[in-house]
């Protein structure tokens, strides 16, 4: 296979996505580089190429963040995070160690058009914008240097990767297989049994409430708490108070003419005719008066409906000589006949929307908004380093928001959800997740570093207080343990309702049976694996039931305050001969998993050809705190 690779390298694709590359990479990482002890020892080895422990901490910690589950590192680390990330880098290393083998380079002259090429370093005007680089990169805690080792490691994979994957197609037989189990649909009776229209049970007794309540305290367990006062920055806030002077707004006015200007339309209907004599033919019997319709029903046979084009600007038509005969036609006049590669054309338009320009004052309050929420980012990216040096140089959150003149303002009492302990929605900062995440992992009253929200702004925070998650006492929960314990017993009693249906169904089928008990039973016309076709209201797990079955077979769900039970009347297997247009689409789906399965087994290979140490003890020992964590190291670059 690597022989195979070593003949194939002939060209690179790259995935211009910065996106892809800073915000992703749940692959192949992103570490920085660092220093210290045991920090800067290497936790992964293939063969020369090494990955120190702060570059494992740094992805750990990035991947932990964005899981979208709030957990401690020691925990993350606990469920196999660790393991994750540091298999992923080991293979990010294998990468890059093939590509020295395979002596592939990518110069600087080719990564700096790369990311002169990114739309997201792009300005409204289209040009790369250095700034916004910068700006990007600050926001995303990478320095210029470690972007661009980045980018080059990317283009090298992708060299590796495009040599096994390119010209793989998917097999017919694999695809109609495909195609059949995806769409095929069946078809069912059902009934449904709602537990809330059961009659009310007993109202519990004191003893049975406080029962039920010992035996499931952990339902009545309050959710940690946590205050905080925080310092946010958001280029929204900011540009509250930007001016922007009349000049300036007529600047950037004129620098985005094109954004306001609409190109000129015309509507348009044609007569097509195939050569010149028949074209001259039409043109002859429109020059002595007969209607555009009548000729080109007589002359070119097409029905009415056939002649329009539709509303085209010049940039929509096929060469110039069709453009300047549209564009230059007085409106509801026939033009004289145009050649193109296709035919002969007689144009007659029936509508003209002139080329136009909104006016400064129509737009000035749009290009302000727009003017001062640039300068707010330009700004917020000042503020945020002025405030990251305050706190460097010691200063609390206060002192620091003095010296930005930006203000704090206090949180109180919200769990990691954003819930307050009244159950309102927090609003503002705390209703970012990233904010949380941030809040609920600094310790009491510490200070967290600089962070950058989910929106673009960034927050600094100092925890003040934190109320353990604690057991709510019954007193305080008791109409709550009540109404538990009424649908638990109400969700039993439908239980034995729905078993006894689905045994005297087995006998004589589902609609007598319901019919015996009273019950209504919904008829449902022909549905996918996936559910498509369903009533709406109807929970997915009705399908999934549905195709577990054989015909005249019942099943029944698992959701007790809402059973449904089910009776398969009818199977449609699907046919790949009528699926058209359709099935290209699924055999695209088929390609790409098996490009994956090939990079799978590109990546054992790799492993069997190259010498992979790894040592999951040096970044666990500082997850754990057993030794310090590490501090980065700043790397140059070309912009």
């Amino acid at each position: 296979m690597l022989q195979l690779i070593r003949s194939r390298v002939t060209s690179i694709f790259v995935k211009a996505l910065f996106v892809l590359l800073i915000a992703s990479f749940a692959v192949w990482g992103i570490g920085d580089i660092f220093l210290g002890s045991p920090t800067g020892k290497a936790a992964i080895e293939v063969g020369d190429v090494e990955v120190t422990t702060a570059e494992v901490l740094d992805e750990f910690e990035r991947v932990r963040r964005n899981m979208g589950v709030q957990v401690t590192a020691q925990e993350a680390a606990q469920f196999g995070l660790l393991e994750q990330v540091m298999n992923d880098l080991a293979n990010r290393a294998l990468f890059m160690a093939e590509a020295g083998d395979l002596g592939l380079a990518v110069g600087d002259d080719q990564i700096k058009r790369q990311i002169a090429e990114m739309p997201a370093f792009r300005d409204q005007t289209g040009r790369f914008n250095p700034d916004l680089f910068r700006q990007a990169l600050f926001r995303a805690q990478l320095s210029e240097g470690a972007f661009l080792n980045l980018l080059r490691e990317e283009i090298r994979r992708d060299q590796i990767v495009n040599a096994v994957t390119a010209g793989f197609s998917a097999p017919d037989v694999q695809r109609d297989a495909y195609y059949r189990y995806r769409n095929e649909e069946r078809a069912a009776k059902l009934v449904t049994l709602d537990a809330s229209s059961l009659p009310a049970p007993p109202t519990p007794t004191e003893s049975e409430i406080d029962s039920f309540y010992n035996e499931n305290k952990e339902r009545y367990r309050a959710p940690e708490y946590r205050s905080a006062t925080v310092l946010s920055l958001t280029a929204d806030a900011l540009a509250v108070d930007i001016e922007v002077p009349e000049d300036r707004l007529r600047e950037a006015y004129e620098s985005r003419l094109d954004e306001f200007r609409s190109v000129g339309r015309r509507t348009v209907d044609q007569i097509f005719l195939a050569d010149k004599d028949t074209a001259d033919k039409a043109a002859a019997a429109l020059g002595e008066g007969r209607s555009f319709e009548q000729v080109a029903g007589e002359i070119a046979e097409m029905s009415p409906d056939a002649l329009s084009l539709g509303s085209v600007t010049r940039a929509d038509l096929d060469g110039t000589a069709l453009a300047d005969a549209i564009f230059t036609a007085e409106l509801n006049t026939p033009t004289a006949p145009v050649e193109s590669d296709l035919g002969w054309h007689i144009f007659r338009v029936t509508e003209i929307v002139p080329e136009s320009t909104k006016p400064f004052d129509e737009v000035k309050d749009q290009v302000k908004r727009e003017v001062a929420h640039n300068e707010a980012l330009d700004k917020i990216f000042e503020i945020a380093n002025q405030i990251e040096d305050s706190l460097a140089a010691g200063d609390t959150i206060e002192e620091a928001a003095k010296v930005a003149e930006v203000p704090v303002q206090a949180i109180t009492d919200i769990d990691r959800q954003g819930l307050g302990k009244d159950g309102g929605t927090a609003e503002g900062i705390a209703a970012d997740a990233r904010f949380r995440t941030t809040l609920f992992q600094t310790p009491a009253q510490e200070q967290s570093q600089l962070e950058e929200t989910q929106g673009g702004g960034y927050f600094i925070l100092r925890v003040d207080g934190i109320t353990k998650a604690a057991i709510r006492p019954l007193d305080e929960v008791e109409e709550r343990v009540t109404a538990d314990l009424v649908a638990e017993r109400r969700a039993d009693a439908n239980l034995k309702r729905a078993q006894a249906l689905v045994q005297q169904a087995a006998s004589g089928g589902l609609e007598a049976a319901a019919e015996a008990a009273g019950l209504e039973v919904q008829t449902l016309a022909p549905f996918t694996r996936t559910g498509d076709g369903l009533p709406d209201g109807l929970p997915a797990d009705v399908a999934e039931i549905a195709f577990d079955l054989k015909i005249s077979d019942i099943g029944m769900s698992e959701d007790l305050s809402q059973i449904h039970i089910a009776e398969l009347t009818a199977i449609n297997e699907a046919d790949p001969a009528a699926a058209g247009d359709v099935i290209e689409p699924l055999a695209r789906q088929i390609q790409s998993g098996m490009a994956a399965d090939a990079v799978a087994l590109l990546i054992a290979a790799l492993r069997e050809s190259h010498n992979v140490t790894i040592d999951a003890g040096l970044p666990l020992a500082v997850i754990n705190g057993d030794v310090g964590g590490p501090a980065p190291q700043q790397s140059g670059g070309l912009f």
